[in-house]
């Protein structure tokens, strides 16, 4: 578990959610699901990308969905990784550094 690694997490119940958490504080990574009510992470995905604001905020899809279509739905509507569950927390870890680090170096 993240928290566990020392990591500091603010879980969403849904996009709509998530988009109202991300306003409230400064994140280095955010963790999207595709599956949720309200605004799945499709459509989350899409709405951070077209906000200055969250422009730059590396995002990582986890999801059970694991064909290549929805791999590269994603990915081309800005996703910064993609991570299938079940996963193993080390590959999670490993991802979010990457993203993290490769967006600070983009920006």
């Amino acid at each position: 578990d993240l928290e566990a690694d020392g990591l500091e997490v603010v879980s969403a119940i849904d996009g709509v959610n998530a988009l109202e958490v991300l306003e409230d504080s400064t994140f280095d990574v955010a963790l999207v699901d595709i599956e949720m009510p309200r605004m799945n992470g499709y459509e989350l995905l899409e709405r951070l990308r077209s906000d200055e604001r969250f422009s730059g905020l590396p995002v990582i899809i986890i999801t059970s969905r694991s064909g290549d279509q929805h791999r590269q739905r994603a990915l081309s509507l800005g996703a910064d990784g993609y991570i299938t569950k079940p996963y193993n927390i080390g590959s999670l870890d490993a991802l979010m550094r990457q993203v993290v680090e490769s967006r600070r170096t983009i920006h």
